[in-house]
């Protein structure tokens, strides 16, 4: 628990306003705990889709019973993992805006795991949520119903076209309503 400590107080917070975490959740079928192991080999795999060489020293997975941090290079995630239905706040909202596969997704899932930025201190919002997309592309199995991005209120069903969702979206729609949402 040591090293867990020591991770949180060299990267501190991202409380620079009192603002939320960046968060993306992937909604889930049914409860499945991710190793250390599996979380690690997605942190690995993420870091070397954008460069090949990434080192794994600068990217490595620490857990401890129900407690999981992530470090991809200068960035720290929690994972955190629950065995019941996530219920955002403006959930009502979400199903409102969402189309019928999106809907679909929220009343599949039973369980999620959110990947939590806790600093944001050298990384802007757009960065930030990129990576939390990218990681969570890693994690996606059948078992994923959706990926859920709370600061965009957005919900990528897992229907087969998840994976092409967070690549466009990574691309193109990630930057522009980050800059929307700033205005």
């Amino acid at each position: 628990m040591a090293i867990l400590s020591s991770l949180f107080k060299k990267f501190g917070s991202n409380k620079k306003d009192d603002g939320p975490y960046l968060s993306v959740v992937l909604l889930l079928r049914k409860s499945r705990f991710r190793t250390q192991e599996e979380i690690q080999r997605a942190n690995l795999a993420a870091a070397q889709e954008l460069d090949p060489t990434a080192h794994e020293s600068a990217f490595f997975t620490v857990q401890k019973d129900q407690v999981t941090f992530v470090k991809s290079g200068s960035l720290l995630v929690n994972v955190l993992q629950a065995k019941v239905r996530y219920t955002p706040p403006a959930l009502p909202e979400i199903l409102r805006r969402s189309d019928q596969a999106s809907r679909d997704a929220w009343e599949q899932h039973q369980a999620w795991l959110a990947l939590d930025l806790l600093n944001t201190k050298d990384v802007s919002e757009a960065e930030g949520l990129a990576w939390l997309v990218r990681l969570s592309k890693e994690l996606l199995d059948s078992e994923c119903t959706a990926v859920f991005i709370p600061q965009l209120l957005r919900t990528l069903p897992n229907n087969g076209v998840a994976a092409f969702g967070i690549d466009l979206m990574l691309r193109k729609i990630l930057p522009e309503a980050i800059s929307k949402s700033a205005k």
